[in-house]
């Protein structure tokens, strides 16, 4: 079994983790900025009653999750700003449903950066007034992009 990464305290060794945030909300934000996630996991459920009052996703939110190819953040569903370098370089995301975002307002730079997804529905985005820099830049796989 790998070494237990920071805020995976119950992580039994398999490809799935159930994040719970326990440890990463600081009032209403999420920061999940280095949180090193190992190898193994390659799907990551985010839920739990902490998450309902989360407002914020901070900056770096699970960037650099290279192994990471499934993403459940369907608990975020009262998010109205979503931080810099959202999932930025997470390179083996293939499925990442939107769908409980649909209060977000404002996008950080880097939104999406070099990920290597296909198709990508983004019309839970729809009350999304301002947006950052370099959103979706060097996404070259895209081939399917729903703003609807």
């Amino acid at each position: 079994m790998e070494p237990v990464a920071d805020g995976l305290r119950n992580w039994d060794g398999s490809d799935t983790y159930t994040f719970d945030g326990s440890d990463r909300i600081q009032g209403s934000v999420i920061d999940m900025s280095e949180l090193n996630l190992p190898p193994a996991i390659r799907c990551l459920v985010v839920s739990g009653s902490l998450l309902d009052s989360t407002t914020v996703i901070d900056d770096d939110f699970l960037c650099r999750c290279a192994s990471l190819v499934i993403l459940d953040i369907g608990k975020l569903c009262n998010v109205t700003r979503i931080g810099h370098g959202f999932l930025r370089e997470c390179r083996s995301l293939t499925n990442l449903d939107l769908g409980s975002l649909s209060n977000v307002t404002e996008i950080g730079d880097g939104f999406l950066r070099e990920c290597t997804m296909e198709d990508l529905d983004l019309s839970p985005l729809s009350k999304v007034t301002w947006v950052g820099d370099d959103f979706l830049r060097k996404c070259w796989r895209l081939r399917e992009l729903n703003l609807s």
